[in-house]
């Protein structure tokens, strides 16, 4: 009996220190009475976009407050943060009412607001469900709702781009993939939730439409591209996860969770693995969920809060920080959260790239001003070299020198002193050598 004892109080002890840790890898950090519609982050700052104004906080855990930065009693529907002082904002307006501002800009972190468009100009207010922004071109930014609009100047004149005024449907999502700023990506739906998919290939000029439809009542809400390869493009729908590895022509099913999902938070990190995280199809709080993939999707993993429940995710961001990840969700009313991954090794998390031949893939984000990432594909085990040159052919640093096995592995390339310009990174291994220039931009 006491040896049955023993083993029970064992298992218990073992249980608490299982839920123990589990539940320090979460963090909650207020916003609770908020219906929080988006997360980004700057410099620094997550800010959180809320049925009642913008709020911003420091990401240093010893500060644990939230600033609000004004428009009181606004559901603020999308940010941009150009930087410490300037943010630009959409609220959400009844559409079709004339001489309503849906659009606001401060310079001065919050101060003063400036109401500051029409929607897309004009008498006619347009709500704009969202926004996009270059990072290397800080005043080009796409815009959507009823239509596709974009502006050059900061969102001082905009240009209207596809669509008119609902014409196909409400677009929900817009993406720039960062790395090739040509392509855009745009999800939404029309009709009774037939959910679609938009891409240009030339900066929003021209555009291809692609339907998810396949009976299904749907709808496209958030959009992940993967950073390697433009053609493979993920989707965040009701109640499922879509891909496409041919630029969109064709989408299959990769997953459909047990408990119905409206996916409005999906993200990549460290350019391959994929986090996705949702609201359910009722307005009750239930166990709050986020999902994983080290496989470009072809398996999840299931990660629940041990304790708190939510009513949903609106919003998912990602900081990577050394060997972690830490993940911050916008919930419906119950604040944000965290929650802290470990990463033990990202480049095992590259192994179903499958490469025919060595090759030396573009660096990304390129320009860069402070780290880049460089990708290469191995075909087998062998020593791996590269190393960073000038434009006058002189070396500047081994990037990697290593002994890798076959698969596709990231290197990263942090700038230190390095000043300046234009230089080239050449592969080694084995007899293959392939060399590709990187712009650095201080």
């Amino acid at each position: 009996m006491n040896i049955i004892k023993y083993f029970l109080m064992k298992i218990i002890f073992i249980s608490i220190i299982i839920t123990q840790f589990s539940y320090s890898q979460w963090s909650y950090h207020g916003l609770g009475d908020k219906w929080v519609n988006v997360l980004e982050y700057n410099n620094g700052y997550i800010y959180a976009s809320t049925n009642d104004g913008l709020y911003k906080m420091s990401i240093n855990p010893t500060d644990t407050m939230w600033t609000k930065l004004g428009l009181d009693s606004k559901e603020i529907s999308s940010i941009i943060v150009f930087n410490d002082t300037t943010i630009m904002t959409s609220v959400y307006v009844e559409e079709g009412v004339d001489d309503v501002i849906s659009l606001y800009k401060t310079y001065n972190n919050g101060v003063n607001w400036i109401p500051y468009q029409h929607g897309f100009g004009g008498g006619e207010s347009h709500w704009v469900s969202d926004m996009a922004i270059l990072d290397s071109q800080t005043d080009t930014i796409y815009a959507i709702g009823g239509t596709i609009a974009k502006t050059k100047n900061g969102g001082l004149s905009w240009e209207k781009i596809y669509g008119d005024h609902w014409s196909l449907g409400f677009f929900n999502v817009v993406e720039i993939d960062q790395n090739r700023p040509n392509n855009i990506w745009v999800g939404g739906e029309w009709g009774i939730e037939l959910p679609f998919v938009l891409r240009s290939q030339d900066y929003g000029n021209t555009w291809d439409l692609f339907s998810l439809s396949d009976g299904w009542a749907d709808a496209c809400l958030s959009i992940v591209i993967d950073p390697h390869d433009p053609d493979i493009v993920y989707s965040g729908m009701e109640g499922r996860i879509m891909k496409t590895i041919d630029g969109g022509k064709n989408w299959d099913i990769i997953f459909t969770p047990e408990k119905y999902h409206y996916f409005h938070g999906f993200v990549l990190s460290r350019g391959s693995i994929l986090y996705a995280s949702g609201a359910l199809n009722h307005s009750d709080p239930d166990e709050h969920i986020l999902y994983k993939s080290l496989n470009q999707g072809n398996t999840w993993e299931i990660i629940s809060h041990p304790i708190k429940k939510t009513r949903g995710t609106n919003s998912l961001i990602v900081l990577e920080e050394d060997d972690l990840d830490i993940l911050y969700f916008g919930t419906r009313y119950s604040g944000v959260i965290s929650y802290t991954n470990s990463i033990s090794s990202v480049e095992d998390s590259f192994n179903e790239y499958a490469p025919y031949t060595f090759s030396l893939k573009q660096n990304y984000p390129n320009p860069f001003n402070s780290e880049t990432m460089i990708p290469f594909y191995i075909v087998r085990s062998t020593q791996a070299n590269i190393e960073l040159y000038d434009v006058l052919g002189r070396k500047i640093k081994t990037i990697f020198d290593g002994h890798v096995n076959s698969g596709l592995h990231i290197t990263r390339l942090s700038a230190g002193n390095i000043s300046s310009g234009v230089y080239y990174y050449r592969l080694q291994a084995d007899s293959y050598t392939e060399t590709k220039k990187l712009i650095l931009n201080r």
